[in-house]
């Protein structure tokens, strides 16, 4: 009895530490689909990234991480959702460091940015099929939800706009020119301010 006892204790607490580690996922999960919200260059790339996001929440709260532990085992399930959190970890520390610099400094770097989420998504739409909700005794509409978000995080395009490429290459071939004519200046922020919804004036005070 004592040895019975002893095994359904070890048994509970795994199931306690799954559901950690399944809430951490979750609180991830709203942290970066609101840090997605206010970002400025390739907003609607991010506004649907942000949309994905937002219905991986919403599924994660409709599943019973019993079950998927009960079909996929305890140390597996453990290293997907680790996998997972630690993906949407990233996603939210580059969109934060992306929006940290000057409208500027965003703009520069906004190629970069946009290439590395999207890669990151299709890593993240990877690591979410390792569920094989497939093969679970669930609903299809809970079968058709993780579909349909592995199918948009994959498929994700993130880009600008190509008037704000255009800008961007401007400034790259202003800088490498050393070109100080005040003139070409004033235009090339004018540029920036329409393309960041930003005034002249404060973009050239976060320089």
């Amino acid at each position: 009895m004592d040895s019975m006892d002893f095994n359904f204790g070890i048994e509970d607490v795994g199931i306690a530490v799954l559901q950690e580690s399944w809430n951490r996922v979750a609180i991830q999960a709203v942290d970066l689909a609101s840090e997605t919200r206010d970002v400025v260059l390739g907003k609607s790339s991010f506004q649907e990234f942000s949309s994905s996001v937002n219905e991986l929440n919403t599924l994660f709260h409709a599943l019973d991480p019993s079950k998927i532990e009960a079909a996929m085992g305890l140390k597996s399930t453990k290293a997907v959702l680790e996998t997972l959190n630690g993906q949407l970890r990233k996603a939210c520390k580059i969109i934060k460091d992306y929006k940290s610099g000057s409208r500027l400094r965003l703009l520069l770097h906004s190629n970069s940015v946009l290439s590395e989420m999207q890669d990151l998504s299709r890593e993240i739409a990877t690591t979410m099929e390792s569920f094989q909700l497939v093969n679970l005794n669930m609903t299809l509409n809970l079968k058709a939800m993780m579909n349909q978000i592995v199918d948009s995080l994959r498929s994700l395009e993130f880009h600008s706009a190509a008037a704000t490429e255009r800008i961007a290459v401007e400034i790259e071939n202003s800088i490498s020119q050393s070109n100080r004519n005040r003139e070409n200046a004033v235009n090339l922020l004018e540029k920036i301010a329409e393309a960041v919804g930003a005034s002249a004036r404060y973009i050239a005070s976060t320089k």
